[in-house]
C-alpha cells in the first residue's frame, strides 16, 4: 500500500480545532477600518505575548486615536486570551459598580449578584482570584476620568482611589 500526503492529513481538522474564547466587547469602537500604527501594534504585542506584561497604559493626547489602537490591538490578540473584556470608564463607574457584572462574566455566571461580596476590597480579591484561573485580556478604554486632572499621573478623583489598588495588584 502506498500512502501519499493527504494520508496523513484529516479532512475537516480546521473545524474541530477552535479555541473557546469568552469574550465582552462592551462599548469598544468599531475599527473596521483602521490604517496605520503597525508598528504600535508590534510593539504592544510584544510586550503582552512575549514580554508578559501584565499592564500596559496608553497614554496621548485626546483624539490621537488611543481608544482605535487599544481595541484593534484586542481584536488580533483574542484567540490567545481565554477571556476578553473591555470597559470604557467614559462615565466614570466606581468599582464597586464595574466589578460585578465582569467578576460574573470571568465566572461564566456561576458567581451571582447574590452571593458576590458587597466591599470594594473583597470584590478586588474575587476579581483577581478569576484572573488567575484563566488567561484574560482586560482593556479599561478612557481611563482618565477617574483621574484627577492637573494633577501628576497616579492621582486619582475622590472616591476612585479604588482603581490604583486594582491596577497596582494586575501588575504584581
Amino acid at each position: 500500500m502506498d500512502l501519499e500526503e493527504q494520508d496523513y492529513t484529516q479532512p475537516g481538522i480546521e473545524r474541530l480545532v477552535t479555541i473557546n474564547t469568552a469574550q465582552d466587547w462592551g462599548e469598544a469602537a468599531d475599527v473596521s477600518v483602521f490604517y496605520g500604527r503597525e508598528l504600535e501594534l508590534e510593539g504592544l504585542k510584544q510586550w503582552i505575548i512575549e514580554d508578559h506584561c501584565r499592564l500596559i497604559v496608553l497614554l496621548g493626547m485626546g483624539g490621537i486615536g488611543k481608544t482605535s489602537l487599544s481595541v484593534k490591538l484586542a481584536e488580533q490578540l483574542q484567540d490567545r486570551f481565554d477571556f476578553l473584556i473591555w470597559r470604557s470608564l467614559r462615565n466614570a463607574p466606581p468599582l464597586e459598580e464595574l466589578l460585578p457584572p465582569m467578576i460574573q462574566f470571568l465566572s461564566q455566571q456561576q458567581e451571582t449578584e447574590a452571593n458576590l461580596p458587597k466591599t470594594t476590597h473583597r470584590l478586588l480579591s474575587r476579581f483577581n482570584y478569576y484572573l488567575r484561573q484563566k488567561r484574560c485580556l482586560i482593556v479599561f478604554d478612557n481611563v482618565e476620568t477617574i483621574l484627577k486632572s492637573g494633577s501628576p499621573a497616579g492621582r486619582y478623583r475622590e472616591g476612585y482611589e479604588d482603581y490604583g489598588e486594582l491596577f497596582q495588584q494586575v501588575a504584581e
